[in-house]
This record gives C-alpha cells, sequence and structure tokens, in this order.
C-alpha cells in the first residue's frame, strides 16, 4: 500500500501528453486502492508495433522522448522505461506509465534502486563482487539510467525487437 501511495504521489502531479494521464484512485471494496488511468486502446508500445507494422515509429520514439524530457524537468527519474511501460492511446500517441519505481530527485526517501536484472537496465545500477568477493553495491535510478533505457527502447523500436 505504501507503494501505490508513493507511485500516486508523483503520478498525480504529472500533466503532459506522453505521460499517462492519472484520473484518480479507487478504494472502496478493494482490498488495495486502485490507480486509475483512462483505458489505452492499443495497449503497449510492442504490441501495437506489431499490430501496425506501417506505424510512424519515429514520431513514437519522439513522444516518449517528449515525455521523458518533461518527467527529468519535473525532477523525476522514472526508472522502468521500457516497451511495456509506454501505452499507446486512441489518438496513436506514446504515452509513459507505471511509475512504481520512479524516483523524485532531491526529496529524501525517494532513493530507489533497480529491483532486477532486464536489458533495458544501465550497467551501473547493477550490482557487483569485487576481487575480495565483497558486494559492490548498486547506484541509484538516475537520469543517466533512464536515457541509458531510452536509447535501448529506440534500438529495439528500429530494429524491430518487439
Amino acid at each position: 500500500e505504501q507503494e501505490l501511495s508513493r507511485e500516486e504521489c508523483i503520478w498525480r502531479k504529472l500533466r503532459h501528453r506522453n505521460v499517462l494521464p492519472f484520473l484518480g484512485v479507487y478504494e472502496i471494496g478493494a482490498p488495495l486502492p486502485i490507480l486509475l488511468s483512462p483505458f489505452s486502446t492499443f495497449g503497449h508500445l510492442g504490441n501495437y508495433l506489431r499490430d501496425h507494422p506501417s506505424a510512424p515509429r519515429q514520431q513514437l520514439i519522439h513522444g516518449v522522448g517528449f515525455g521523458l524530457e518533461y518527467l527529468h524537468s519535473k525532477g523525476i527519474v522514472h526508472g522502468d522505461l521500457k516497451i511495456s511501460n509506454v501505452l499507446v492511446n486512441k489518438k496513436h500517441v506514446a504515452c509513459i506509465c507505471d511509475f512504481g519505481i520512479s524516483r523524485i530527485l532531491q526529496v529524501a526517501g525517494f532513493t530507489t534502486y533497480n529491483t532486477g536484472p532486464g536489458r533495458y537496465v544501465a550497467p551501473e545500477l547493477f550490482a557487483a563482487l569485487d576481487t575480495d568477493g565483497t558486494v559492490i553495491p548498486a547506484a541509484p535510478l538516475t537520469k543517466s539510467s533512464d536515457v541509458y533505457a531510452f536509447s535501448c527502447l529506440v534500438l529495439d523500436v528500429r530494429c524491430e525487437l518487439l
């Protein structure tokens, strides 16, 4: 429940064409609060591109880039940018979603770390073992790690690695 509250805190302040709108919270009769957003007709970006092979890929990539630029201008690191966290709405616009591990820069208590392996994760976000076997802790999420993830997303979209 605390994680949902944190996601809500970040998401509710955001207003941008390329960020999925936050509509509110549904709590009545649900075991946990449910964060509400508009229905995304075409699902995530990977599904959309498979179903619409002639879709304007460059325009969709630009949309994700504009959304990410907006998040960073607000001091927010997404932390989990990937094709499945970009939804396509009924106007065929790419919208960044899922702020579950996002980080607000310069706010105590909002430091988050990579939660697992994945091809969109910047190398510095992985914990490592030093030569003597001690664990070198992973770096926290940063704007740079978002840019790395964005570059992986661009590569996947351009090379059709969906």
